[in-house]
């Protein structure tokens, strides 16, 4: 049966027959020595288990510190309601505004806090991919 590979050096189209896998030739491209070998092919291939794993891991870690995130503030806001509604309420003229205001200013702290923490994110995403790419070319390059 025929196959198909690439050349490890320049990627030129190889064919030749499956019994001389691991036959090193001649590159007729390049001339330069390359070991045949049969592809595997990447459409059968699954995300190993690890890395679905670490994905969803970092998914419900990224739901559960934002949950956390929003209790806690409510909670700040239910505990120290005296010292922060009545004083605003004062100033801003009713509780309602207060009440606004204090929710306003914890959106945007919620919002300061994601400013700084989604490049991190996109950082160790953008570190997945630089892995994946090089895998890639390594297992093409063969």
């Amino acid at each position: 049966m025929l196959v198909k590979c690439n050349c490890n050096n320049c990627s030129a189209h190889l064919e030749f027959d499956s019994a001389s896998a691991g036959t090193v030739i001649v590159c007729p491209k390049c001339g330069i020595e390359t070991q045949l070998y049969v592809p595997v092919n990447p459409s059968n291939q699954q995300l190993p288990k690890s890395n679905k794993l670490k994905r969803d891991n970092l998914k419900f870690g990224i739901i559960t510190a934002g949950g956390v995130m929003v209790v806690g503030l409510v909670s700040l806001l239910i505990i120290y309601w005296h010292q922060i509604i009545h004083p605003l309420a004062e100033v801003l003229g009713g509780t309602a505004a207060a009440v606004v205001g204090t929710v306003l200013a914890l959106a945007v702290i919620v919002w300061a806090v994601l400013w700084i923490v989604f490049p991190v994110f996109v950082y160790y995403q953008l570190n997945e991919l630089i892995k994946l790419q090089r895998l890639i070319e390594r297992n093409t390059r063969r």
